[in-house]
């Protein structure tokens, strides 16, 4: 990246070190690390910056330097372009699939995200779970009944006794007084 960059813009990218001065390419290997720290926390593949790097040096004010934050806007801006493209788009929902499953292995991942098993729209990431769906959940996990369940319960209850009694709706219990 610093490479392309210094092709493309000579005084906006860090200088390469003097190959006869241990200190200078030391220092450079330490810079290296440290973005290729802090540019992974963007998340994207590597295919994206070359081309973020293009994008910066097209675009960028000629009077700015390349920095980390110079270099996550341009990836994203670059990310956002390849969304409307298919095949480049593919390289991102597979580098995303690729990130999902090396969480859910390391057991990383959140509470509320779980694999897709195919890609769809949200990523190959399901959705959410809804309040509804938890609260189920819940209830299933304490052994609780569900509360629609428990109202038919009551009601089927209460047919029985309508039934032992022999009472229907049409004649009241106790009778009405007659005056």
């Amino acid at each position: 990246m610093f490479a392309l960059g210094k092709r493309l813009a000579p005084s906006r990218f860090p200088a390469a070190p003097d190959p006869d001065s241990e200190r200078s390419v030391t220092e450079f290997r330490e810079l290296c690390d440290t973005w290729a720290v802090e540019l992974e926390a963007v998340g994207l593949p590597w295919q994206v910056w070359p081309d973020a790097v293009r994008w910066w040096c097209r675009n960028a004010d000629p009077q700015a330097r390349w920095d980390v934050g110079q270099a996550r806007r341009a990836a994203l801006r670059v990310r956002d372009e390849w969304q409307g493209d298919r095949r480049r788009r593919e390289v991102l929902e597979r580098f995303r699939e690729q990130r999902i499953q090396a969480k859910v292995s390391s057991g990383s991942v959140p509470w509320d995200v779980t694999p897709a098993v195919a890609p769809g729209p949200a990523h190959g990431v399901r959705r959410r779970q809804s309040w509804r769906e938890k609260m189920a959940a819940e209830r299933e996990r304490l052994g609780r009944p569900d509360p629609q369940e428990r109202r038919d319960a009551d009601e089927a209850e209460r047919a029985a006794v309508r039934a032992r009694l022999d009472v229907t709706e049409d004649d009241p219990w106790p009778p009405a007084p007659e005056f």
